[in-house]
Order: structure tokens, then sequence, then C-alpha cells
């Protein structure tokens, strides 16, 4: 005896208007329908989730970049301050106040 047999047997299949061939012909629709929805989302979840980590790794590049940026920005801003206060003159120092306050972070 076969599982179609049994599940037949079963199931009171004079209570179905329509015959089997064509319910089973709707059932195999929609599971490959449900099949298709599935794989659809499934490849869009792994795009999304590759687009994700692309973008959180260009995000950790460009984080790097800006502080290595600024940690030279800093250095420059004290060589220059070391320089003006060593050798400038005080109208030097004057001059170059104002521009290295707007330098600073």
């Amino acid at each position: 005896m076969t599982k179609h047999a049994t599940i037949a047997e079963d199931v009171d299949l004079d209570r179905f208007r329509s015959p089997i061939r064509v319910l089973a012909r709707c059932f195999q629709r929609s599971r490959d329908n449900w099949k298709r929805k599935y794989m659809e989302l499934k490849s869009e979840l792994k795009r999304c989730q590759v687009r994700m980590h692309d973008m959180a790794e260009s995000r950790q590049q460009w984080r790097e970049k800006a502080e290595a940026t600024e940690r030279e920005l800093a250095a420059l801003q004290g060589e220059l301050q070391r320089q003006l206060n060593c050798s400038g003159s005080e109208s030097q120092k004057k001059v170059l106040s104002p521009v290295l306050a707007g330098l600073a972070p």
C-alpha cells in the first residue's frame, strides 16, 4: 500500500467536487509560487547582507582615513606652534594666531 492510498482512505474524497487532477495542479502551482517567492526573498536578503557588509567596511576605511588626517593635522599644528614660539617675532605671532585658532578642531 502506498502513502497516497493511505491519504486517500483517510480523507473523504466525496466531499470535494473538483476532480483530484485539478486539485493536484492547483496545489502544485501553489507550492511552486511559494517556493519562487521564498527563493526571491532569500536572494534579496543575501544581496542586502552583502551590501550592508560592504557599507560597513567602507565606513570603517573612511573613519580610519579621517582619524589619520586629524592626527596629521594636529602634528602639523603642533610643529607650526613650536616654530612660531621658538623663532617668531611678535608681529608674526599676532598674524598667525588667528590662523592657528581657525585650524583647531
